[in-house]
């Protein structure tokens, strides 16, 4: 989905947004906005859009050389190390996380995913949401997830 602006904002008023990724990503996903910014971070996918103080991202588990791995434990710690760099790239970082939607293509593997994000969100956690769909975008995928957190410049 592109983001669009209307055209009466003033470009102090448009959010600074960059997608983060390889370019087979972005050619996948259409990305074609004049107000997104290409950034590397090796092959690590994600998107990313920062406006006011706010980061959204979107992260999904492939590994840095574009592998996926077939089990929900391995996704799951990918995804949230792709979410740790994405944020800390964008200037901020997990302490600074404020909501999660979690994507799972089986909701009875949640209990996993969850024990391994308590290893990286200690009390007290972001607000989340865990959504059962029926498939992701890469066959094999088993959790996706998008997060807002607040710009700290760290």
């Amino acid at each position: 989905m592109t983001t669009s602006f209307a055209s009466s904002r003033s470009s102090a008023d448009r959010p600074v947004s960059g997608v983060i990724g390889t370019d087979e990503a972005n050619r996948r996903t259409g990305r074609a906005d004049d107000n997104l910014r290409r950034k590397r971070a090796g092959d690590l996918v994600a998107d990313t859009a920062a406006a006011r103080g706010i980061i959204w991202t979107t992260q999904i588990p492939t590994r840095q050389d574009g592998a996926l791995s077939p089990d929900i434990a391995s996704q799951s710690r990918q995804i949230l190390d792709n979410l740790r760099t994405a944020l800390e790239r964008a200037g901020s970082g997990l302490e600074s996380v404020l909501h999660i939607t979690i994507y799972f293509t089986d909701l009875r593997e949640r209990q996993v995913f969850n024990d391994i994000y308590r290893e990286y969100f200690p009390s007290p956690r972001p607000v989340r949401c865990a959504v059962g769909v029926n498939e992701l975008g890469i066959p094999g995928m088993k959790v996706e997830l998008t997060a807002s957190a607040a710009l700290t410049g760290s």
